[in-house]
């Protein structure tokens, strides 16, 4: 398993102490370090289980051979670049290098607008609105033409959310990821059953950690934090007995980039 990179630090201001390395990731202090805070909710996970995330159902990764036919979407004709509701929309994720790739594209109402080079989308952002101040249609992103939504959705922001809820994370090429804690809430009182997952190299996903629970929430901080290496993908399930629960999902991960 990879090991923690040496920690670089810029100068520290005289009157800052007491920072942890995590800590110290978290607030920028850490070269070449990016935290992601991952939430996602699914208003009504069955009872088997399901991936905490907008859309519902277990997600299903983009295979290679779509890396370049992803297409942006709205379920309503007011999300466009002089509408009323969504106006630009930001796109983050990895291309089929698994490098980076954020991109900024103007909404289009119903009619898809086609991106560049994505092999995985983990969030998605609204950056401007009109009037209305929110999306006014669930914005899509995904494969397959059809009017207001793709036949296949690997990412998606809820009608009025303005930023997607996905509890999703791969790490990019030529880093490895630092899973720091796992937060698990509901609304219901049924017994909930919540897992992480992990795949490597597009490999099966294979469970990390299962987690019950009735009600009150659970909160797993990873100690020390578990390193995943480069071409795993991360992501939340659970289930609930009988159906019908609402469930949040949340983790902290700090992705470095490998040292040469």
């Amino acid at each position: 398993m990879a090991k923690v990179p040496m920690p670089v630090f810029p100068k520290f201001d005289d009157n800052i102490t007491g920072f942890s390395y995590w800590e110290a990731c978290g607030v920028n202090l850490v070269n070449s370090a990016t935290v992601y805070h991952k939430f996602g909710f699914n208003d009504a996970v069955s009872a088997a289980f399901e991936t905490i995330w907008d859309e519902g159902g277990l997600y299903a990764y983009p295979p290679a051979a779509s890396a370049n036919s992803m297409m942006l979407v709205s379920g309503s004709a007011t999300d466009t670049a002089a509408g009323s509701g969504a106006q630009m929309v930001k796109i983050f994720g990895l291309n089929n290098s698994w490098d980076t790739v954020i991109q900024t594209k103007a909404t289009n109402g119903t009619a898809p607008v086609m991106l560049d080079n994505f092999e995985r989308v983990f969030r998605i952002t609204v950056e401007s609105v009109g009037v209305g101040k929110i999306n006014a249609g669930a914005i899509y992103v995904g494969v397959g033409s059809a009017t207001g939504k793709p036949t296949t959705v690997y990412g998606l922001v809820g009608s009025g959310f303005n930023q997607s809820n996905m509890s999703i994370l791969p790490v990019p090429r030529n880093c490895t990821g630092y899973l720091l804690d796992i937060n698990v809430y509901t609304s219901i009182s049924k017994q909930i059953v919540s897992r992480m997952m992990a795949s490597f190299n597009r490999g099966p996903l294979r469970t990390q950690l299962t987690m019950p629970m009735i009600a009150n929430p659970i909160t797993h901080p990873a100690v020390p934090p578990i390193a995943y290496p480069e071409f795993t993908d991360l992501e939340l399930q659970a289930k609930a007995s009988g159906g019908g629960g609402e469930i949040g999902g949340e983790f902290t991960m700090v992705v470095i980039v490998n040292s040469s």
